[in-house]
């Protein structure tokens, strides 16, 4: 019996001194990869001065990398004003060329000039939540650099599919990779929240990239491409909420449009007018996700609020000046992203009566067009409800980057939110 327990004991010291042994080490994981990973520079053309850097990764054959389209996109849309190069890790710099992009996920694929880099591997499948991971890229233009982290899972509350790294992604590092401990492309560095909060562009969006790569794209073939790609996202998008069904939540005696699905966060809020003759109750839900076109336009936003005046202290002319400057206030179209006057037409509006489910709204409509991605518009709806003297509803809807027909079918769906509450 003491053999035998002997025998088990000195198993399971083995055993662990094994699992020590296999033990990754961070300084192990960048020393076999950093040649693999590069920076990505943006340079203006009359200075040779860089305007933006980001990092990339060679992966697949013939000279391939990764990326994230936001670093290059100031080299499609103002291509007399910057080129591209690499970066690699010995200093030497080579020609990059732009193959593919892919918006809606922040991609880029690009082909570095020279001899091919050692390729990265795609992971075959997420890892298990708590997984050591490492990002490797360029923070702040400080030198190549690698952060561990771990991996969190898939982002729950998104529009677009997104891996939560709990680890320090930093301006610089973007369109680098994360890896596993054995070299394992898992996601892309793409954004930040600070605190040790960070977002990945899965992997599975570079497989579909490499599957059907070509030849370099010409530079009169990327707005066509960029719209195409937009076009399509945002169908996939309305008919992916419209499938689900209307949310609705209470809101004093209406019942309102709630959370359409898991990527909006929502809050509600009431007013401290406590001295005012009356009181407010606001009720707001948007989605964090932004499609990135270029630094001064941003797309693919919906939000949407509700509020809920009550005025016992005032007469109904009183009130009325009220609901007006609501109402007024939520139609000023603030949900602008920084946009110039060159990306967006102005708005253009219609008012009008609208009854749905016995509640009748003064409501106005407006759409602005955007000038280079045609076929796209923003739509901002604004209504304030008309069937009581003292109190009233106040809703504001904004969609941003959408056809007329899909801003029609999400508007229609969302009215029918709207009811009194039984």
């Amino acid at each position: 019996m003491k053999r035998i327990y002997t025998l088990l004991l000195f198993a399971l010291l083995a055993g662990g001194a094994r699992a020590a042994r296999a033990e990754v080490r961070t300084e192990d994981v960048f020393g076999k990869f950093k040649n693999q990973v590069i920076q990505v520079r943006i340079l203006e053309k009359s200075s040779g001065n860089k305007a933006e850097v980001g990092s990339g990764f060679a992966i697949g054959a013939s000279g391939l990398a990764v990326t994230n389209y936001h670093v290059v996109s100031s080299l499609l849309w103002q291509p007399g004003d910057y080129r591209a190069e690499a970066m690699l890790s010995d200093g030497d710099t080579r020609e990059i060329s732009i193959i593919m992009l892919d918006v809606a996920h922040d991609l880029a694929l690009i082909r570095i000039s020279g001899k091919p880099l050692a390729p990265f591997k795609l992971a075959q499948k997420l890892p298990l939540k708590g997984t050591r991971l490492y990002a490797i890229g360029n923070p702040r233009d400080l030198g190549l650099t690698i952060v561990e982290g771990t991996y969190s899972g898939v982002l729950e509350e998104s529009l677009y599919e997104k891996l939560h790294f709990t680890g320090s992604i930093n301006p610089g590092m973007s369109g680098g990779p994360v890896i596993d401990g054995a070299g394992n492309v898992v996601g892309v560095c793409e954004a930040t929240e600070g605190n040790q909060i960070g977002f990945l562009v899965p992997e599975r969006f570079i497989s579909g990239m490499l599957a059907s790569a070509g030849p370099e794209i010409k530079a009169e073939e990327f707005v066509p491409d960029i719209t195409k790609q937009l076009l399509a996202n945002q169908e996939s998008l309305v008919n992916r909420l419209s499938g689900s069904p209307l949310a609705a939540e209470d809101l004093g005696p209406f019942r309102v449009p709630g959370r359409l699905s898991a990527a909006f966060r929502c809050w509600a809020k009431a007013g401290e007018e406590k001295r005012e003759p009356y009181t407010t109750i606001t009720s707001a839900c948007n989605t964090d996700d932004n499609i990135y076109v270029k630094e001064s336009l941003l797309t693919g936003n919906i939000s949407f609020s509700h509020y809920l005046l009550e005025g016992k202290g005032l007469d109904p002319i009183q009130f009325s000046a009220l609901e007006e400057y609501y109402s007024r206030m939520t139609g000023s179209h603030g949900n602008n992203f920084g946009i110039h006057d060159e990306d967006m037409t102005d708005y253009e509006c219609d008012n009008s009566m609208v009854t749905t489910n016995g509640i009748t709204f003064k409501a106005s409509l407006c759409l602005r067009g955007y000038k280079k991605i045609k076929g796209l518009y923003d739509l901002s709806w604004t209504g304030a409800s008309l069937d009581e003297s003292r109190r009233a509803l106040v809703s504001e809807l904004d969609l941003s980057g959408i056809t007329p027909g899909n801003a029609e079918k999400f508007l229609k769906r969302y009215l029918e939110g709207f009811s009194w509450k039984k």
